[in-house]
C-alpha cells in the first residue's frame, strides 16, 4: 500500500527564510510524495476490492458505488469527529491549567517538536535499557539474596555446632582436671600396662561368651529334653489314671466276691513265666527313660555260651531307643565278643526288633 504523505511543515515568520537549496530540495521533496487524497482514495480501492468477495451482486463489487462509499465516509466521520473532541478538550485543559498559573503557552515550532520527539525517542531508548539493567539487577539480586539466606543459614548452623562443641570441649576439660586431682601420677598406669589390662579383658570376655554359648546349648538340651520328660509325664500319668482305674474296678470287684480279676493276673503271670521259659528269657529291665536290659539264657555246650566274658549263663543286650520317634536306634552285647554291627543295623533301618533278638540268638544258640 501506497506510504500516506506527512503534510509539509514550513517555519513561522519569525525564523529566518529559507534558502535556495532548502527550497529547491522542499520542491522536489513534494514533487516525489503523492497527494493525501489520492493515497486515501487507492486505500478505499484496495478495501473495496478486499471486500467486493463477501457479496455476490455486482453493485457490491463496483467500487464507485455511492453507499459503499458512503460505508467508507461514516467511520471516517466519527473518527474525526472523535478526534476533534478529544482536541478541544485537551486545548480546554491546557488554557484553564495556564489560567491558573498565569503563564502564557508556549509556541514550538515544527523544527523543535522534530528535535523533541528525536530526543524523545533517545531517551525512550534509553529508558527502556535502564529498565532492562534495572531487570538484569533485581534478578542478580534476588538470586545473591538467595545464596546470601542459605550461606546465612548455614554459617547459623555452623555456629551452633561451634558452640556445641566449644561446651562439650570446657566439660571435657573440666572432667579431666577433676580426674587428675582424683589420681595422681604416681596411680596411673602406663600404656603397655593399659594394653595387657585390656589384651585380659577380651581374653575373658571370649572365654565368658564361649561359655555362655556352651550354656546356651546345654539349655536348649535341656529344654528339650524337659519338654519331651513333660509329654512322657503326660502319658504316664494317663496310665496312672488308667491303671488306677483298673485296680478299683478290681478292688470293687474282690470286695463283691467277683475274683474273675484276680484269676486272670495270675493267668497272664504263668503265661509270662511259661513265654520266658520257653524263649530262655532269664529277666528284662530298664536302665532308663529309652533303654532296656534283656538276659537270654544260653544252653550248656552252644557256641555263644563258651565266648561270654563274665563266665555267667546268659548274654546280656541293651536295646535303646530314639526318645522322639520311639524307634530302634542301637542294641549292643555287654558280655559278648560277638560282632553284631551289620545285624543292628539291618533292624535300626526296619525298625525289626524281633529279627534282631532271634538273629543275634540263632547265632549264639548255635552248637
Amino acid at each position: 500500500m501506497t506510504e500516506v504523505a506527512k503534510p509539509v511543515q514550513l517555519e513561522s515568520a519569525s525564523e529566518e527564510p529559507y534558502s535556495k537549496e532548502d527550497i529547491a530540495k522542499l520542491i522536489a521533496e513534494l514533487n516525489d510524495r503523492p497527494f493525501h487524497i489520492q493515497a486515501i482514495k487507492t486505500k478505499f480501492l484496495d478495501a473495496t476490492l478486499k471486500d467486493s468477495t463477501v457479496g455476490t451482486s455486482g453493485g457490491m463489487m463496483d467500487a464507485t458505488n455511492p453507499i459503499k462509499v458512503q460505508w467508507e465516509v461514516n467511520p471516517q466521520k466519527d473518527f474525526f469527529r472523535k478526534l476533534k473532541f478529544k482536541y478541544l478538550e485537551q486545548e480546554a485543559k491546557s488554557e484553564f491549567t495556564h489560567s491558573i498559573v498565569g503563564e502564557t503557552p508556549r509556541v514550538l515550532a515544527p523544527r523543535e517538536n522534530d528535535k523533541l520527539e528525536i530526543s524523545n525517542a533517545s531517551k525512550k531508548a534509553q529508558l527502556k535499557q535502564v529498565k532492562a539493567d534495572l531487570e538484569g539487577l533485581t534478578k542478580e539480586n534476588e538470586a545473591l539474596g538467595k545464596d546470601v539466606s542459605a550461606s546465612y543459614a548455614e554459617m547459623v548452623k555452623e555456629t551452633k555446632e561451634v558452640s556445641d562443641l566449644d561446651k562439650e570441649i570446657r566439660e571435657l576439660e573440666l572432667e579431666f582436671a577433676r580426674l587428675r586431682s582424683k589420681y595422681p601420677l604416681e596411680d596411673r598406669i602406663t600404656i603397655e600396662q593399659a594394653e595387657t589390662i585390656l589384651d585380659n579383658q577380651i581374653s575373658d570376655m571370649q572365654n565368658m561368651a564361649e561359655d555362655q554359648k556352651a550354656v546356651s546349648s546345654q539349655v536348649e538340651a535341656a529344654s528339650t529334653e524337659l519338654a519331651r520328660t513333660a509329654k512322657e509325664v503326660q502319658r504316664m500319668g494317663r496310665e496312672r489314671d488308667r491303671e488306677e482305674a483298673r485296680a478299683r474296678e478290681a478292688r470293687e470287684g474282690a470286695e463283691k466276691g467277683d475274683r474273675g480279676v484276680d484269676e486272670l493276673c495270675r493267668w497272664y503271670t504263668s503265661a509270662i513265666s511259661v513265654y520266658k521259659g520257653l524263649n530262655g528269657v532269664k529277666s528284662m529291665q530298664p536302665l532308663c527313660d529309652t533303654d532296656i536290659l534283656l538276659e537270654y539264657i544260653l544252653a550248656p555246650g552252644s557256641r555263644g555260651r563258651e565266648e561270654l566274658t563274665d563266665g555267667a549263663d546268659a548274654v546280656k543286650i541293651v536295646l535303646s531307643y530314639d526318645p522322639e520317634t520311639k524307634t530302634l536306634a542301637r542294641a549292643k552285647l555287654l558280655n559278648h565278643i560277638a560282632d553284631i554291627e551289620e545285624s543292628v543295623a539291618v533292624a535300626v533301618s526296619r525298625n525289626d526288633v524281633p529279627g534282631l533278638i532271634a538273629d543275634i540268638l540263632a547265632r549264639l544258640r548255635s552248637p
